[in-house]
Order: C-alpha cells, then structure tokens, then sequence
C-alpha cells in the first residue's frame, strides 16, 4: 500500500483517521462567502430556505410573531420590516429632499418623484406609474368595476382584500398602530405615519411654486389649488376681485360710512 492513507468507511470509526478525513465540514458563513442564509436558517441551509418559504404560503404557518402586536409573518425578515412601524426606524433617506423610509423599495419608487420615471403601464388602458400594478385580477378590476371582497357587517364591497382588511377596523375599532410618543393609535399605518409628524415638525410636502411646506400630501394638494385659481383669474383679478353689480353702492351706504 505504500504510504498512501484512505478514509475508513462509517463502521470503522473508532480506528485512526486519516488527517484529511477528521477536517470539521467547512459552515460558511456571512464573513467566509457571500452566501448570506436568511437568520432563520442554519448551517448549510440556505439552499432549502425558498423551499421552506414556500411550503409555508401552502400550510399558513406563520412563525414569526411581533411581540409589539402579536402579527405573524412566514420570514424573520418580513418581521424585521413589521417592527420598523413601531419604532419608527427608517434607514433609508432619499439624496434629493431627505425623506426617510423603512424600507428600500419604498425610497426606489418615492426618487421617482423627483426623476419622473413611471416605467409601470396599465395594458388596459395604457396609464402609467411609478411603482408596480398588482398583478392580474386585481388590476383588472380597476377596468371591470368588480369587488369581490364584500364586508360581512355592512355590505360594502371591495376590489382587493386588502382594503377591507382595512375596512374593518371601523367595525371593530382595532387600531394596531399606536404612536410610541403619545400613546396615539390608528387604524392605519399612512395615519400614524402623518401623526408622527406632529412630533418631529417634518414637512416632507414642498410646493414647488412657492416653497411653502406640509407635514401631509392632501394639505399640498389643496394648497396647490390655489396657484391654480390664481393662474386662471390672473393675478390682478385676486389682488382686486370684480365686484357685482351694487355692491359699491351697498359699501359706500353701509353704516358708518358718510357721502361728502
């Protein structure tokens, strides 16, 4: 046999071992590769992780629970986003305004409105936006009128699950999201996000006419309004208004007022 070694088979384990049969099996990790399993999933798993993922869209298990809450998510990262809308965490802040997000995708579609980019269309109708439509029926809906989503206490009906989900808390009262600062809570997380606001003095709503801005979309959206107006009277209609017809003569006979 020379001095060549080989490795014994699994019944000879309490012999002597080759040097290169007792090497531990190598766990890779985030330092050693740039394979980077998710938290859930141990030593070699990563490969098994999507399939477990999967399966669980199938089963319904939720494993990971909020301990603000007590909402279940099927991946530790789903979870990790969820506990950004209690404490308010945002590690993503645009470049341009300075708007912060607790999640990446968020910022890509929120630098559209500063680049203009709307690379999403309707195949209907051809309209486009600046993030992804729902995929099938639920676009298509849009288009069809249909609301398959009907609420089981009034009636009313809606096109996604979603907005019902959402609905609902006006029968129930539940509002999950409360304000870490005042103790505040919502019913949705875009009204928390809007209250918090009134914490920190953020005015992330700029108009781009005269600079003035808002801690809410709807205020800039109604302030807007009026550059509009003012655009279609013209700036000497508003600085002085036509009046009607005797209205100068009611002013100058009004109480008080003296005809020389």
């Amino acid at each position: 046999m020379g001095g060549a070694r080989t490795c014994l088979g699994r019944s000879e384990v309490s012999q002597e071992l080759a040097p290169e049969c007792r090497r531990e099996p190598q766990v890779l990790t985030p330092q050693s590769s740039s394979l980077r399993p998710p938290p859930s999933a141990g030593p070699g798993e990563a490969g098994s992780q999507p399939r477990v993922v999967l399966g669980r869209t199938h089963t319904g298990e939720r494993p990971f629970e909020c301990d603000e809450c007590g909402k279940h998510f099927i991946e530790r990262s789903s979870l990790t986003i969820h506990r950004r809308v209690h404490t308010g965490e945002k590690p993503y802040r645009c470049g341009d305004c300075g708007k912060a997000f607790s999640q990446r995708m968020n910022l890509t579609v929120h630098q559209r409105t500063h680049t203009g980019e709307k690379p999403y269309a309707c195949a209907a109708c051809g309209k486009a936006f600046r993030k992804d439509l729902v995929p099938g029926a639920a676009t298509e809906r849009v288009h069809t009128g249909e609301r398959p989503y009907a609420c089981g206490d009034c009636g009313k009906a809606f096109s996604q699950n979603m907005h019902l989900t959402v609905h609902r808390r006006t029968h129930t009262g539940e509002k999950p999201y409360a304000c870490a600062e005042c103790g505040r809570a919502f019913s949705q997380n875009m009204h928390l996000t809007e209250h918090r606001r009134t914490h920190t003095g953020e005015k992330p709503f700029r108009c781009g006419d005269c600079g003035k801005a808002f801690n809410k979309s709807s205020s800039l959206t109604l302030h807007r309004r009026n550059h509009t107006e003012r655009e279609r009277v013209g700036e000497g209609h508003r600085e002085h208004p036509k009046q009607a017809p005797g209205c100068q003569q009611r002013a100058e006979h009004r109480p008080g007022s003296r005809q020389r």
